[in-house]
Formats: C-alpha cells, sequence, structure tokens
C-alpha cells in the first residue's frame, strides 16, 4: 500500500486554515467573564433568564475562586483554581447576583433580566489557537449585532486593550511580546452589554531566521525529513545528504527557537509537524540536567508556527499541556494524534485544541494501561496501532478501547520504540533494545529483521527508534545512537546513509556526532525518526483527497 499527497501546497494550507476557523463559537445565551490580576473583566455583567456565564482562569492566574455573596448562595462556590480553568453556572431567576473570591476579596455582578437583549458579540480573527512570532501585530476583528451598538471593548487576559466605536469593529494590538493571552470583546447598548467567547492565541519569541528558507528543493518528494534530536532541528535533505530547509538552531540552543530534542517529524503538504520531546537529564554534555520542550508544532515552510499544542517549558496533563510528547500524526480529519509519553496516554487533539478522544481512555484494566508509550499510527481499519514501549508490545486497539491485537515478535522483544502496518498485513516492529528492525506477520511470527550493530564499528546498544517501510521494499532506520539514518533493502545491504561514518565509542552515544547546516554527511546527533517525502507507504496519510480515510 503507498499512500500519496496529490492536493496542492495551497489547496492543503486552505483547508487547514479552514479547519482552524471551524472552532466551535458560543451563541447569544453565553457570556465571558476573565479571572485575573486580582479582578473579574468585566466586573458588572448583564444577562437573561436561562443565560450561561463562564469564568475562565487564563494561564498564570492563581488561586482564585467564584463565590456568590447572595442569600442564599445563588450558585455553589466554584473550587479556588489555578489557570488555565473554567467556572460555569446558568441563571434560571431575574435579579441581581453579586460575587467574590473570597481568597483576595475582589468583586463582581451578575444582573439577570427578564427578556434576552438580542446582542451578540464574537470575536471573528483571529482565531483560537493561532500563533504569533513575537514581536507580533494582531489585529482584532470583532462583529456585534442586535441593538445600537455604541462601542466594543476590547480585552487581553482580562485588561481593557482599547476600543473601536464603528462598525466594522477592529483594534490592532502592536509589538505583542511571547506569551499565551486571552481576548475578549464587550459590546455595549443602550444600557446593557454582551461578552464574546474566549479566543486563546500565542505568540512565541524566536530568532529572525529559526530555519532555512524554502529553496527549489523543498518538499520534493524522495528527500529525506529528519528529526535530529539532540541537535534540535528538523532538517530536510536530498538523497545525497544536502540540506534544503531546516527549523532549529543547533545543539546549543534550548530555547523556544529550537525543536529540543526532537523525536518526530512529518510532512503535511508545505507544512510541518514535529514533537518537542525535550532532552533528559544525564544523556548528553550541552543539557547536563534535562531541558523541557513539551510542544507539538506545525510550522510553515518559512519556520513560522501556526499551530502549537502544549507550552513551551511547561509539563502537565491539563487542556494544551503535554508531558515528553514523543510522537504526532496528521490525521485526514485534520486532527492530530499525540503519544505524550510522559502522561502514558494517546490523544486526539483538534485543531481548536480539544482533546476527542484518547486511549486508554474508558479502558481501566490494569493490563490494557500504556507504559511509556512512543508511537501511534491510525490504520486502514480505524484503529490505532501503538507501540507501548516499556511494555514491550505494539498494541492495535479499537476506538471503543480495546486491545484487538497485541505483537512482541513471539515474545522476543525489548523497548519497541515504533510499529507500522506493512504490506499482506504485517507489522514492522522496531525492537530498539536489541538494535532490531523486525516484521511480524498476523500471528506475530517473524518474516523479517535486520540488526543495526551487524555494522561493523556499531556500539553495543544504538537503541534504534524508527523503522520505516518504503513503498519500493526498503526499510528506513533511524539509528540513534550510531548518529545515523540508513536505508536498506529487504536483503539487508546498506543502499544510502546519512550522517558521519560510524566510528565505535563505548559510551552511551557513538563517536561520530556531528553539526552542520549544509550536510548531513557532516553529522548528526542521535537522529530519532526519519522520512521520506511523499512515501507514506504505512504511515497515516495526512490528507485524504478522497474523503474515504486514505489515499492508497
Amino acid at each position: 500500500m503507498r499512500f500519496t499527497l496529490k492536493m496542492s501546497h495551497a489547496e492543503i494550507l486552505a483547508c487547514i486554515w479552514l479547519a482552524l476557523e471551524k472552532a466551535p463559537t458560543v451563541s447569544a445565551a453565553v457570556a465571558n467573564i476573565i479571572v485575573t490580576n486580582f479582578a473579574f473583566v468585566p466586573a458588572t455583567t448583564n444577562i437573561s433568564v436561562n443565560d450561561q456565564v463562564i469564568w475562565t482562569w487564563p494561564v498564570g492566574a492563581n488561586e482564585h475562586n467564584v463565590t456568590s455573596t447572595s442569600a442564599p448562595q445563588a450558585w455553589p462556590a466554584s473550587a479556588t483554581l489555578n489557570g488555565p480553568a473554567t467556572f460555569t453556572n446558568t441563571f434560571t431567576t431575574a435579579g441581581s447576583f453579586p460575587y467574590e473570591c473570597t481568597v483576595h476579596l475582589f468583586t463582581g455582578s451578575i444582573t439577570v433580566g427578564q427578556a434576552s437583549t438580542g446582542l451578540v458579540v464574537s470575536i471573528t480573527s483571529p482565531v483560537s489557537g493561532t500563533v504569533f512570532a513575537a514581536p507580533a501585530t494582531v489585529t482584532l476583528d470583532a462583529s456585534a449585532s442586535g441593538g445600537a451598538v455604541t462601542n466594543v471593548d476590547f480585552f487581553t487576559n482580562g485588561v481593557l486593550a482599547g476600543a473601536s466605536t464603528t462598525a466594522p469593529y477592529a483594534l490592532s494590538l502592536n509589538n505583542v511580546e511571547a506569551g499565551t493571552y486571552a481576548l475578549t470583546a464587550v459590546a455595549a447598548a443602550a444600557g446593557v452589554s454582551a461578552t464574546s467567547a474566549v479566543v486563546n492565541i500565542s505568540v512565541i519569541a524566536y530568532a529572525a531566521s529559526p530555519g532555512t528558507p524554502p529553496g527549489r528543493e523543498f518538499n520534493r518528494q524522495g528527500n529525506i525529513l529528519i528529526a535530529d534530536q539532540f541537535n534540535n532541528r528538523v532538517i530536510e535533505a536530498t538523497r545525497n545528504g544536502e540540506i534544503v530547509w531546516s527549523f532549529g538552531l543547533g545543539p546549543d540552543d534550548f530555547s523556544a527557537n529550537s525543536i529540543i530534542g526532537v523525536n518526530d517529524a512529518q510532512r503535511v503538504g508545505p507544512l510541518t509537524l514535529m514533537a518537542g520531546t525535550g532532552t533528559p537529564s544525564g544523556v548528553i554534555s550541552q543539557a547536563t540536567n534535562g531541558a523541557m520542550d513539551n510542544r507539538v508544532l506545525l510550522v510553515d515552510s518559512f519556520g513560522r508556527p501556526i499551530w502549537q499544542y502544549g507550552q513551551f517549558s511547561q509539563s502537565g496533563s491539563g487542556p494544551n499541556l503535554l508531558s515528553v510528547p514523543v510522537q504526532c500524526t496528521f490525521l485526514p480529519t485534520y486532527h492530530i494524534l499525540i503519544t505524550d509519553q510522559g502522561n502514558n496516554r494517546i490523544i486526539e487533539v483538534t485543531l481548536n485544541k480539544d482533546i476527542v478522544w484518547q486511549y486508554p481512555g474508558s479502558n481501566t484494566n490494569a493490563a490494557d494501561q500504556l507504559n511509556s508509550p512512543n508511537s501511534a499510527e491510525l490504520l486502514p481499519n480505524g484503529n490505532i496501532l501503538i507501540a507501548d514501549e516499556l511494555n514491550n508490545r505494539a498494541i492495535e486497539v479499537t476506538r471503543g478501547d480495546v486491545i484487538a491485537k497485541s505483537f512482541t515478535a513471539g515474545g522476543t522483544v525489548s523497548g519497541v520504540a515504533f510499529a507500522c502496518r506493512v504490506a499482506d498485513g504485517n507489522t514492522l516492529l522496531t525492537d530498539s533494545g536489541h538494535a532490531r528492525a523486525v516484521e511480524v506477520d498476523a500471528n506475530d511470527k517473524v518474516a523479517w529483521e535486520y540488526f543495526t550493530t551487524n555494522s561493523p564499528h556499531s556500539i553495543a546498544a544504538p537503541l534504534p527508534s524508527r523503522a520505516i517501510r518504503l513503498h519500493d521494499g526498503d526499510t528506513l532506520i533511524s539509528d540513534q545512537f550510531n548518529n545515523r539514518v540508513i536505508r536498506v533493502n529487504k536483503h539487508k545491504h546498506i543502499v544510502a546513509d546519512f550522517g558521519f561514518p560510524l566510528a565505535g565509542g563505548a559510551g552511551l552515544i557513538g563517536n561520530n556526532v556531528g553539526y552542520n547546516t549544509n550536510t548531513t554527511q557532516k553529522g548528526l546527533y542521535a537522529p530519532y525518526d526519519a522520512k521520506i517525502v511523499g512515501d507514506y507507504t504505512g504511515l497515516t496519510p495526512p490528507i485524504d483527497e478522497n474523503e474515504d480515510g486514505y489515499n492508497q
């Protein structure tokens, strides 16, 4: 089976932006209040009977609660929360309802009228999830209807940023610094007001040239895309190793300008999806104490992030948080499948950052839990193939969170770093602990295998991290701590290699480490993943032009 990407780059970009803009909108029956900077913003809110109020704690808002001071209380008090978080209450009776944060004693009030004013306001641009480069210029556009609107106020993280008094309502924010921002708009008309749904954006600081601008060879079918792990970069190279595109600034850069300890990269049309796994402590001299990243990024051909899930150098399992993301797969539905290793879960996330499926999910059986999962791929039958690394198995799970099949090469694998479905229904496992790529049939019997330690001057435990079957039957192996990527034919001969020649080594990582911005042949640094541009054999194709689930 070969999956090919036939949509034009312009079509792919347009589809992704359309998907981003399909974020759920909130009706006029919802009012939004930001809890931040020791204030409720807006402090006074006017709604109608049966309307709902959502209080939102943005990132950085700490130790606040929402407690009714009416007698009796109009609603059960919220917990004392830290951002990001929300609290919701629906008002079923008219009246005036004061409230406060009992921790810091700032106050607000809700006035509930009998009839809806019909006033509606929404932020139309940007959409939630948009990522800008610092210093950013962000233009806020809003629409308001349902009354004689006198003005629309715009707020960033609960602070008034400016106002517009005439339609179309807009405000330009200049020189916006790096950070996460919750945007709201408040429209006023004839003594009543309405608040928009919250729009969350991120502004990322990165160097003026975080990557190599695309040239004529960019995204050419047959090129190789490499997650060059400890060089903190993703690179695209030609068949002879000439680097034609890169994102990241090298082995000594541990800022958000790079993709730290990158474990996975995938080309999505002209875009590149990548997982910032981070660097564990005690592995490399450049970061003896380790370095976190914890982002999944989608960047354009100029290295500009257009979407991000997870927060740089923050770890967690809450909304928009990850812990050691090791792999990310763009699905034909425009969702992203993320292997969130530190949280022992696989999550499916929309471009609006909603989690719509996860494993183990509803499955609480102890034997079915994950232990350091390392990859997840969508199969043609709709199931998910997971490399359950420290459980020494690959498992095929249904969308109902049931394990349908398990693969262990007859119980011989040690540390399954990757798994993909190949021809005839066989499964290719990356048996990292044994430095082996091993193909098994439907009955888990070994059909083919290759050991990377068979090469002269290999280190004892190179821990290969990816073995991917290609359209012509070759196998592309990321031979991690041997600092090379090799292409092996079915006769087990190396037909292409990327990186310095092997030079042995008694330590964890071989002696052939290198970094060069022009060619792969002057060194890689523990490459974790490699794929051939345009060849999705056995992998999840990112775009489905026929809307039937797969391009075959």
